[in-house]
């Protein structure tokens, strides 16, 4: 729906553009959002740019790899690094399959094609020639005052309780509980 890209709008960034396969979404988003983005199949669009030896800072994939058959996802993760600067950054956000109630996020979309842990999100990132990885949770923002705290001192309290669960069936725990997961991974400078 164009929500990363308005916010890069938003925030006067002008040198971005987004790459959507579907017809729809980029018409939508050209008609209330920005000109900046295409309509193209990722993998064309990442062989087209290294073809023309095209060179990004920071390639960002919101809730997309999940949706890339595990088959391909180290050639899509390989392409991106190719079409990054050394030391150019991807960054991935995708539900976190170690939460216990996102069954619902693997299968509420019947396009959704591969889940992911905090570990083999890393493992996959490793394995393409990423190294800097870094993995978090993506807190959903609960805002400020007595009913923000009391959201975090649920999730918190809950997330504590999980992973104790987890102790108790033998399960090495995990350490990110959140809905959503963020991996950042560094091309290594040459």
């Amino acid at each position: 729906m164009g929500h990363f890209l308005y916010f890069l709008n938003k925030m006067g960034y002008s040198n971005f553009i987004g790459i959507d396969i579907s017809p729809q979404q980029v018409a939508f988003v050209r008609k209330y959002i920005t000109n900046n983005v295409i309509l193209a199949d990722g993998f064309d669009f990442l062989k087209e740019a290294i073809r023309r030896r095209e060179h990004f800072d920071i390639i960002v994939l919101n809730d997309v790899i999940e949706h890339i058959p595990k088959v391909k996802i180290l050639e899509l993760l390989k392409l991106i690094l190719n079409t990054l600067k050394p030391g150019g950054k991807v960054f991935i956000k995708t539900g976190n399959m170690w939460n216990p109630f996102n069954l619902g996020i693997r299968y509420i979309d019947f396009t959704h094609e591969t889940g992911f842990t905090e570990n083999s999100l890393y493992q996959v990132l490793y394995t393409a020639g990423f190294r800097k990885i870094h993995v978090f949770g993506a807190r959903e923002p609960c805002g400020r005052g007595i009913k923000a705290g009391i959201v975090r001192l649920i999730n918190s309290s809950f997330h504590n309780i999980m992973r104790s669960i987890f102790r108790i069936l033998l399960i090495p725990p995990p350490k990110i509980l959140d809905k959503n997961i963020i991996a950042i991974g560094e091309k290594p400078s040459e």
